[in-house]
């Protein structure tokens, strides 16, 4: 987990209710980088969607992931965006920690899978057919799968990357599928 973040505790005349969550004073927030800086909604999200990256196993991960839901409710569909255009721009490792983050917050989003397969599979091919990336990819793909077996996007980008793969019998099984 990134050292960067640190836990606070907040006053409770800071407990309030924010869209039907309730922000519990007993629980510590994470905060990114504070660095002598003022302490910021911001800093604190930044915090929470690197756990939700990062460290799922974290005591407190399911009160974060609503905390997001609550304080930043368009926060899924925004970073989604900022995703796909850092990922079109070649930028693969910040589009992966935040389809990851994403992952934490909304994991059985299938476009959000399907959207991490394939910058694995982009980062991959752009760096020199990194077989750690594809099998990233690969795993990635697989849990689509698993959570969505009758989805025929699913099954299209799997198609693909199998196709890309060379490996023409699993391509023609998902593309069948399709």
């Amino acid at each position: 987990m990134d050292n960067g973040i640190v836990f606070i505790k907040i006053s409770e005349d800071m407990k309030k209710e924010i869209n039907g969550f309730v922000v519990n004073p007993d629980i510590p927030l994470p905060v990114e980088n504070p660095d002598g800086k003022e302490l910021s909604w911001e800093m604190i999200i930044a915090a929470m969607l690197k756990i939700m990256a990062y460290d799922r196993e974290q005591e407190n991960f399911e009160y974060y992931r609503q905390f997001i839901k609550a304080v930043k409710p368009d926060l899924f569909k925004e970073m989604t965006q900022v995703a796909i255009y850092k990922a079109a721009n070649g930028n693969y490792d910040i589009a992966e920690e935040v389809f990851l983050a994403l992952e934490g917050l909304e994991p059985d989003d299938i476009p959000n899978l399907l959207n991490l397969a394939r910058v694995y599979e982009e980062h991959a091919k752009s760096a020199d057919n990194d077989e750690k990336l594809y099998d990233k990819a690969y795993d990635t793909f697989k849990k689509a799968l698993e959570a969505a077996p009758d989805c025929a996007e699913v099954h299209f980008y799997t198609g693909a990357f199998f196709l890309n793969q060379s490996n023409y019998f699993k391509a023609r099984e998902h593309l069948a599928k399709f």
